[in-house]
């Protein structure tokens, strides 16, 4: 199925259904790290794969929502292509209190739309969309609450001809976090770094974890890198939750500056990526064939 879009230049450029969400004007539908769709010269539906990444614990995936929070984010998306997500959400009753209301804001992009919806106490909503971008959550009641997210991402991926294939790996194989014990003042500890060549695209999960024989978990401010020069700096608070998906994944570092406590970073993640399996696979980042 092939779709024309209006890029601002005197032809449409035609690409298929897993074309970019983001266009540069005049003569090419850029996709950022993707091979281009060059006016008058459609993409090949062979460039394009699709995949599935979920967010989901024994049922649901557990996310603080702190008392008085108005915008907390859940989930971000810094991808591109296009993508239909499933998503599950329940104000659960894990902080040994009764669950309470939380409203619950989606924003998609392409087209912009945003969702407002209360989920009330112990009750469960299902939503499904198209190029979702963000959750984020707030919580009027006087004590923290519980965001249960099950959720269910496909999305295009687009590699750069018919001799590659996709698969994807996982830390730690399983639905469970995998543990990153992070010492006082230390600064930027790599817990991740990619040396590969090809193109990903990735779903990090990060929660700030009690350690065993600490009494209280702190906060940790984690730097998320691509190979684009993207950088996502963010603060994880003590216990909370979050996930992120982008393109091009290359580093997870975390620090703890403070010198009360160690810190525990538990880190799921999911990074699906493109292989070539053509024989003219090359060592060299910058010159690859495939």
């Amino acid at each position: 199925m092939n779709l024309s879009f209006n890029c601002g230049c005197e032809e449409n450029c035609t690409c298929n259904c897993c074309a970019p969400l983001r266009f540069q004007a005049r003569d090419v539908c850029q996709i950022p790290q993707e091979k281009p769709c060059i006016s008058g010269s459609p993409r090949k539906d062979d460039d394009c794969r699709i995949a599935t990444h979920t967010i989901q614990g024994d049922i649901f995936r557990s996310f603080i929502i702190f008392s008085g929070a108005t915008n907390q984010v859940v989930f971000e998306d810094y991808t591109n292509n296009h993508n239909k997500t499933l998503l599950t959400l329940r104000s659960l009753d894990t902080t040994g209190s009764a669950a309470v209301p939380l409203t619950v804001t989606i924003t998609t992009r392409n087209p912009k739309k945003t969702i407002i919806e209360t989920i009330p106490g112990a009750r469960t909503r299902s939503f499904q969309v198209e190029n979702l971008e963000s959750i984020t959550v707030a919580n009027s009641a006087a004590i923290n609450g519980t965001l249960g997210v099950l959720m269910q991402k496909t999305f295009c991926i687009s590699c750069s001809g018919q001799a590659d294939q996709i698969d994807t790996h996982t830390i730690d194989g399983s639905e469970t976090f995998l543990e990153f014990p992070v010492s006082t003042r230390t600064t930027e500890q790599v817990v991740f770094q990619d040396y590969t060549c090809n193109h990903n695209k990735t779903l990090i999960q990060v929660r700030s974890a009690l350690l065993a024989g600490e009494a209280n978990a702190v906060p940790l401010p984690i730097e998320i890198s691509t190979r684009s020069g993207l950088e996502i700096n963010v603060e994880i608070p003590a216990l909370g939750t979050r996930a992120f998906q982008v393109e091009d994944f290359e580093s997870l570092k975390v620090s703890n500056p403070g010198g009360v406590a160690f810190g525990q970073l538990s880190v799921l993640i999911q990074k699906t990526f493109c292989i070539c399996c053509d024989g003219n696979t090359s060592l060299d980042c910058k010159n690859k064939r495939c």
